[in-house]
């Protein structure tokens, strides 16, 4: 490119920048078409989206279902619970108060209790079998499944569907009264389903009518919210019958009743747009029914689409408002520009013939330092702020960024990274000079991103500004020059060396290695530099490289790994494989010495770069693999049982965590019954020895087809693969084997386990499988314990009975005159209520700060004071009564204070419950 060409570019290049742009007062048609373009494709969007949100509002009403549906039977298992603690209550409290004089009929013990309970009524059966105490008349219960099963020991429900004093159905709760250590009788109370139950199905969905049933196991109707007439021994087929329910619909609802498990869901009738929802109640086999009349779910659907087509309507105008302002704005921004631009115009000629001028300038001398390959820099480096580095377009092709848009800080921060550790003291040495005030060059060695290490030559001065200083100077590369004048200097010592350092490394390596050959690729020869005795019956010098290696191979390697061994060999593809590459490697194991490591290294290449020899080499590595192996092992297993530990699952679970393909496929979870009871009773080593037994059950029965894993303390789990009737077998053996296992420290031994398999859920991932499992093993340890008569769960809700029958719990402690709070208002610890850490302060201050009727005040400092409580129970253990009126925001009301002692009550230990309970109403 000539002089001429270059001003001509340049000048191009200076218009491009400082043109002045008159902007048209005209609008083009596509700035009014677009916005409503636009608002239409929007309209469009929000029309799909009402079609979209319709099948949303169904699956929402069928969630809320699910969750109403799960919510009732929950509550109705938390009734059936707090009555069943509330009898068993009430017959420990009946026990307590009974006498010789009051056990054949204590109407009078009895009768006080029922406005504390959840109950209708209580009754109470003699242990003859009488009834003294029924609504009608006494009679002979003897036959009754509550006297039964209640003399026996046991509380449980039973529902009486036809009562002679009520037309709503009676769940009896029963429970044995335990008097003097005997069975002195049966202590039924009951609840009137309708009247208290059904109040929970009361609701409605998106202000629409549902209806709601409670079924027992036999498909008769505890209680109903469908309005129906008294019918004796109401069945579920019946009542559909009397609302007009047709016998598909019947069939449907049934068989959703009949498949309803503890998760709620919501199916819809094939017939129409009904829904019907079903779920177990916890524990038992009763069905809680949701039914969405086809009415309501059409009125749900079509008065949300009625919503969204207002809604589509309203907004659809704003937007087109919307358009129309923003139209008319633009009109008017573009008139304003316009005559703005008017204006410049006139400025900017003024200008462009000095800027012009100056940028010739400019020009030439940048064109005089890229012909030079020259560039040039500017830096500031001012103290507490990053350094600073403005380059021109020349010297930004020397480093290697022609193509970046740095800032000054990346621009220093790249050119002072890349300068290399050996040149950086010279460098910084320069740097000081220049701040000294003197120019300084250096030629130093720096790492270019797409060339690698470079030589090249900087020079340049400073000035000291404010906090720091400004450099400025030129750059440009040197590295041919220098490594030419570098080369013809080393090239002497090279030729001397070269022999002499090339056998001395193949000598070095030749004892590192079993085997070291060097192979020359071009001519498929190869050269022996050191062998093992095991090659030397195999090795043929008069074969070509590939051959013998093949050989070699084909006689030493293992069976399974030959076709890998034979790949990593190929000689005709090496050089390919090893471009770019130092060496390559492949681990493989011999028939002779186990595993070994298989090397190519890169020894010479051709000027054109293509690899022409290699040393190929072997490495005996079969005792560190076979440590790693053991370390791996041990890694993954559990040392007490033998089986594969938590790791191990979670790493083949990772491994496998996608929907299996096996349809054969078995989760299983199980867990260790009593493992606490045993450590806490027998010792740890018990412990061990019924988790050692457990595993060598599981390992008998259930090792040939998957894999076991401890997981846990007591918790194990199982991957298995086998179909349905092999299952039943191995799960026969494994509970025969458990049946028939016993140690030296323990007798016996059970476990509980769950499990699921993909053809029973195909569409679940193996984590969701184990859940599933999970739950189903928490299932079957519940039931266990129940077996056992053992309850898991009846201290808890004895505790929260009590709660919620008095208003005030404490632990007390006579000897240091403290407490411990159970249960209590937070407001009562209040200053003005007397509230002390101290037991007799809070008491005392209590009544003296007005909150016990006057009338009552002395007897009550009287009774609580700390020695008269512990006087009553010097010889006494019948709980201490204090009956008085305590002040409330609306006057007095009655309360009851009473203090029992604790069951490891002495003189050594005071310790006794303080219970308050309001009795205004009772």
């Amino acid at each position: 490119m000539d002089q001429d060409e270059i001003l001509k570019k340049k000048n191009s290049e200076y218009e491009s920048l400082h043109k002045t742009v008159i902007v048209s007062e005209k609008i083009k048609p596509i700035s009014i078409i677009m916005p409503f373009i636009v608002i239409v494709l929007i309209i469009s969007v929000m029309f799909v989206y009402t079609y979209v949100q319709k099948s949303n509002v169904v699956r929402n009403a069928e969630y809320v279902t699910n969750q109403m549906a799960e919510h009732i039977a929950n509550n109705i298992d938390g009734e059936m619970d707090y009555a069943q603690t509330s009898i068993r209550f009430a017959s420990f409290t009946l026990a307590q108060s009974m006498t010789s004089d009051t056990i054949e009929n204590p109407a009078e013990l009895i009768n006080p209790m029922v406005a504390n309970s959840p109950f209708g009524g209580i009754e109470y059966i003699r242990a003859d079998g009488m009834n003294v105490m029924n609504v009608g008349k006494p009679f002979d219960a003897s036959d009754r499944v509550y006297y039964i099963e209640g003399i026996k020991g046991n509380t449980g429900v039973w529902n009486n569907f036809h009562p002679k004093t009520s037309k709503e159905t009676l769940m009896n709760f029963y429970t044995p009264i335990i008097y003097q250590d005997k069975i002195s009788g049966v202590l039924t109370g009951y609840i009137e389903a309708t009247t208290q139950i059904s109040q929970m199905f009361e609701r409605k969905l998106y202000g629409h009518d549902i209806y709601g049933l409670l079924l027992d196991e036999n498909d008769m109707v505890i209680c109903s919210t469908i309005e129906s007439e008294y019918i004796k021994d109401l069945t579920l087929d019946i009542l559909l019958s009397n609302n007009g329910v047709t016998d598909k619909q019947k069939a449907f609802i049934s068989d959703i009743i009949h498949n309803a498990s503890g998760n709620a869901k919501t199916i819809k009738d094939p017939n129409g747009e009904g829904r019907v929802c079903a779920v177990t109640v916890p524990d038992t086999e009763w069905k809680v029914v949701i039914i969405i009349p086809e009415k309501s779910a059409i009125a749900i659907i079509s008065e949300n689409s009625k919503a969204s087509v207002i809604t589509i309507f309203i907004i659809s105008l704003i937007l087109l408002l919307y358009a129309a302002v923003v139209l008319l704005k633009n009109i008017k921004r573009h008139r304003e520009i316009a005559k703005e631009n008017a204006k410049l115009e006139e400025e900017n000629r003024v200008y462009n013939e000095e800027n012009k001028r100056a940028f010739n300038e400019i020009s030439e001398i940048r064109d005089i330092n890229a012909s030079a390959n020259m560039g040039t820099w500017r830096m500031k480096i001012v103290e507490g702020k990053k350094p600073r580095m403005r380059v021109d377009n020349t010297m930004k092709k020397l480093m290697g960024f022609a193509e970046k848009d740095w800032t000054p800080e990346e621009a220093y921060k790249n050119w002072y990274e890349r300068i290399t550790p050996g040149a950086l003291p010279s460098v910084l040495s320069s740097v000081e000079k220049m701040k000294q005030g003197k120019f300084d060059e250096n030629t130093y060695l720096w790492n270019h991103p797409k060339k690698g290490e470079r030589y090249v030559r900087c020079g340049g001065t400073a000035q000291k500004i404010e906090g720091g200083y400004l450099f400025s100077g030129y750059h440009y590369d040197v590295d041919d020059v220098v490594r030419e004048d570098l080369a013809q200097v080393a090239m002497l010592q090279d030729t001397l060396n070269e022999r002499n350092e090339y056998y001395n490394t193949l000598g070095m390596l030749a004892e590192v290695y079993n085997t070291l050959h060097i192979i020359d690729i071009k001519e498929d020869k190869i050269i022996k530099f050191n062998g093992k005795d095991e090659f030397k019956d195999i090795v043929n010098k008069k074969q070509s490289a590939k051959d013998m290696i093949y050989q070699v191979f084909n006689e030493l390697i293992a069976d399974e790994y030959i076709e890998r061994a034979l790949e990593f060999a190929d000689i005709s593809t090496l050089a390919d494989r090893m471009k770019g590459k130092k060496f390559i490697s492949t681990q493989l194991v011999s028939k002779r010495i186990g595993w070994f490591l298989a090397t190519f290294i890169a020894l010479e290449s051709d000027n054109e770069g293509n690899l022409t020899k290699v040393i190929f080499t072997t490495q005996n590595i079969d005792e560190a693999k076979k440590q790693e192996e053991k370390l791996i092992y041990k890694s993954r297993t559990d040392e007490l049982t033998g089986l594969l530990n938590r790791r191990a699952y979670e790493e083949d679970i990772y491994e496998q965590n996608d929907i299996p393909v096996n349809d054969h496929f078995v989760s299983m979870s199980l867990d260790v019954n009593g493992l606490k009871v045993v450590n806490d009773t027998l010792g740890h080593a018990a412990g061990d020895e019924l988790l050692i037994g457990a595993s060598w059950c599981m390992k008998n029965s259930l090792g040939a087809y998957g894999k076991l894993y401890r997981t846990g303390g007591d918790e194990f789990i199982a991957i298995l693969f086998c179909d349905s009737e092999k299952l039943k077998e191995v799960l026969s053996d494994f509970d025969e084997k458990m049946a028939n296992w016993k140690g030296k420290l323990v007798d016996s031994l059970t476990v509980s386990y769950g499990y699921v398999s993909t053809k029973e859920e195909p569409e679940m991932s193996v984590r969701e499988l184990g859940v599933i499992a999970d739950k189903r093993m928490y299932a079957a340890k519940a039931a266990h314990y129940r077996k056992k008569g053992i309850d898991r769960r009846g201290n808890r809700d004895a505790h929260r009975a009590l709660c919620d029958l008095y208003t005030k719990i404490l632990r007390i402690n006579l000897l240091d005159d403290t407490y411990q709070i159970e249960s209590m208002d937070k407001n009562e610890m209040s200053e003005e209520k007397g509230f002390s850490s101290k037991l007799s302060v809070w008491l005392s201050s209590f009544g003296e700060n007005g909150y016990v009727h006057p009338d009552d005040l002395q007897e009550y400092i009287k009774k609580t004071d700390v020695k008269y409580i512990h006087n009553h129970f010097v010889n006494n253990k019948e709980p201490l009564r204090i009956f008085y009126r305590r002040k409330y925001e609306a006057g007095f009301r009655k309360v009851i204070m009473e203090i029992t002692p604790s069951n490891d009550y002495s003189e050594e230990n005071q310790s006794l419950y303080l219970y308050v309970k309001d009795i205004d109403d009772y």
